[in-house]
């Protein structure tokens, strides 16, 4: 994957803490959160048309079969898809690189590396806009830092969603 040389830093610690439980299966797809709340976004690399976040989580596996992701803040929805969960490492910390494509004309969204349906460690806001013209192509993805704790942010996760094979809308399984 060749980098545009763009890379955010992000390095956010959050004092929000999960218990080990299982969340209600969505889709069938059953989510065992941890007791996890230290983490950062060390980068985030562009390239192309894709953004990945890469980073660590301040735990380790600890038998429950927990698991951590990258969750998506829109206006009116927050979600995760299957794609965006990792399991925990044997050894602290477990580190992360999640990657998806961002659509031209996408409106600004957010991003959120989760422990649990309202435990975000960090955050990251998102936005790329159509291209100014027609014949103008590859708008390019800004991303910025965002505290876990913005307004826009403090929605809890309400589902997690299978990836769909489709590029078109109204869905893109490999896409933020």
């Amino acid at each position: 994957m060749s980098r545009w040389g763009v890379r955010g830093v992000v390095a956010l610690i959050a004092a929000v803490a999960m218990t080990a439980t299982a969340a209600p299966a969505v889709a069938g797809i059953k989510w065992v959160t941890a007791d996890c709340f230290s983490g950062t976004i060390d980068s985030a690399v562009i390239a192309s048309s894709g953004l990945s976040l890469e980073g660590r989580v301040g735990c380790a596996e600890t038998g429950t079969g927990g698991s951590f992701g990258v969750a998506h803040y829109y206006s009116d929805a927050v979600g995760m898809y299957q794609s965006t969960m990792r399991s925990y490492g044997p050894a602290a910390p477990t580190t992360f690189s999640i990657g998806k494509d961002v659509r031209e004309g996408t409106s600004s969204f957010a991003l959120c590396v989760v422990t649990g349906h309202s435990a975000r460690i960090a955050c990251v806001s998102v936005a790329r806009p159509r291209p100014a013209s027609t014949t103008q192509s590859g708008s390019p993805i800004v991303v910025t830092p965002m505290a876990t704790d913005d307004p826009y942010v403090t929605r809890p996760v309400q589902g997690i969603g299978p990836d769909l094979d489709s590029g078109s809308s109204p869905a893109c399984g490999h896409c933020w």
